[in-house]
């Protein structure tokens, strides 16, 4: 049995661990080795606007990906079937981009460093909108 000593340490420990995995989010050296052959034309992590949370259709999303020129990334890991971007919003009602292959989407309250780093692996890329932004900075003080 855990005592409160021990799980406070416990959360402690996870707070860093999930600050790392942000960082490495932004780094683009950690970035481009995870995800081969996309260009990093962007700064990291992904910013969006507000309204990209607002968007019903899966091509619209596709359409945004594609303009920040992420299709290698799309078709890569639709044919791999391995992870891909991780979209982090501010409400869970974001159903319109879960139904691309390898995109992950998660609330900012419900983001886990297993969802930053898949495997182990850091530096996936991130993608988040102006509000979960904030939210991700709030939860990380």
């Amino acid at each position: 049995m855990l005592r409160e000593a021990d799980a406070v340490f416990m959360q402690k420990e996870y707070a860093k661990a999930l600050r790392v995995a942000v960082s490495a989010s932004s780094n683009k050296d950690l970035v481009s080795k995870r995800h081969h052959n996309i260009s990093l034309d962007f700064t990291l992590p992904l910013v969006l606007d507000n309204s990209f949370e607002n968007l019903k259709k899966t091509k619209e999303i596709i359409t945004v990906l594609n303009s920040f020129k992420l299709n290698d990334l799309l078709t890569r890991s639709k044919e791999k079937g391995s992870k891909g971007a991780l979209v982090v919003v501010t409400n869970g009602a974001f159903k319109s981009a879960q139904n691309i292959a390898g995109f992950e989407v998660v609330s900012v309250n419900n983001l886990k460093a297993r969802h930053l780093a898949p495997g182990c692996r850091a530096g996936r890329l991130l993608i988040v909108t102006e509000n979960s932004l904030k939210e991700l900075e709030e939860l990380l003080k």
